[in-house]
């Protein structure tokens, strides 16, 4: 059974399905124009250690002008779920979509993950001053958010088959919690110890690895920057202990040979208690062409002006 979950006090038990990632090479998974290519040294420490960065999608000039309509887009209800949320926005704004498909962002991925690529989640950080920390954590196929059933079906849950992009809209530092990894961590995925009633989501828990906080590595970027990172490398952050605001938004990247909600009219997230309606969503091509076809598809048309 590849997922655990026993009421008992002090039992260990996976918080997502299982896999493992042992693959450590300094070739690109796709050729891309010189002018994005990654070193191999840097692809080769983006396998070692789970996470590349900081790189540069755009310009602080850029990044500025999409901070103020994002604001605007955020006080607007989302037109794919019909209520005010962080999840999904570029489902309604194409400007959002047009960040994500920068080639400074899609040529890194395609080097990593490969040519064909889809995007089926995005979301927007926005971290106040006083906000707690985000504590570690890490996820494979996101069953950890409906228990029942994982989210992404991957032909192979063992290789790399989704990476994560997180940007900077605002400055992040360590003082106003940027994100930090454990390098090397995306080796597995671990099981956590439960202190619990039965209530998976309101349980406490923690990690059944040992974690040096030496051996965090920080992450500040700059408005504009990035990082990439795989969810199974361990990651969190420190919490805002600033008097600035922390916002940054970041979107999922898959290889077409991925499904996503695979029979699934709706989504529940427990961890939430909401149930996304998913009659408005689908994924959207990030690059290349999806030849496998696998997931409900929607076009975004970009837009007149970035």
């Amino acid at each position: 059974m590849l997922w655990t979950f026993i009421s008992s006090m002090g039992t260990k038990a996976y918080m997502d399905q299982p896999c493992s990632y042992k693959i450590v090479t300094d070739k690109p998974k796709a050729e891309v124009d010189d002018a994005y290519k990654l070193s191999p040294q840097q692809i080769e420490s983006f396998h070692k250690n789970g996470f590349l960065g900081p790189l540069t999608a755009v310009s602080e000039a850029e990044m500025a002008i999409f901070q103020n309509r994002l604001e605007s887009e955020l006080e607007m209800e989302s037109k794919a779920f019909g209520m005010k949320t962080v999840r999904d926005r570029h489902l309604d704004a194409p400007f959002i979509f047009d960040l994500f498909s920068q080639p400074a962002i899609t040529e890194v991925l395609a080097q990593l993950l490969g040519p064909d690529l889809l995007m089926w989640r995005s979301q927007v950080f926005n971290q106040m001053p006083g906000a707690p920390p985000i504590t570690w954590h890490q996820a494979s196929t996101y069953m950890l958010e409906d228990y029942k059933q994982p989210i992404l079906n991957p032909k192979d849950r063992n290789d790399l088959f989704q990476l994560t992009v997180w940007i900077a809209v605002d400055d992040a530092n360590m003082g106003n919690g940027c994100m930090q990894f454990i390098p090397g961590t995306h080796d597995k995925i671990c099981k956590v110890k439960l202190q619990t009633d039965n209530r998976f989501y309101k349980a406490k828990f923690e990690m059944d690895r040992e974690i040096n906080p030496d051996d965090a590595v920080a992450m500040p970027l700059k408005p504009g920057q990035f990082v990439v990172f795989s969810e199974r490398c361990i990651h969190g952050n420190p919490g805002n202990r600033s008097m600035n605001r922390r916002m940054g938004i970041n979107f999922r990247a898959i290889t077409t040979s991925t499904s996503v909600y695979s029979g699934q009219e709706k989504h529940y997230a427990t961890h939430l208690d909401t149930s996304w309606d998913l009659k408005n969503w689908g994924v959207v091509t990030l690059r290349g062409e999806d030849k496998y076809k696998l997931s409900k598809h929607i076009n975004i048309e970009k837009p007149e002006t970035a």
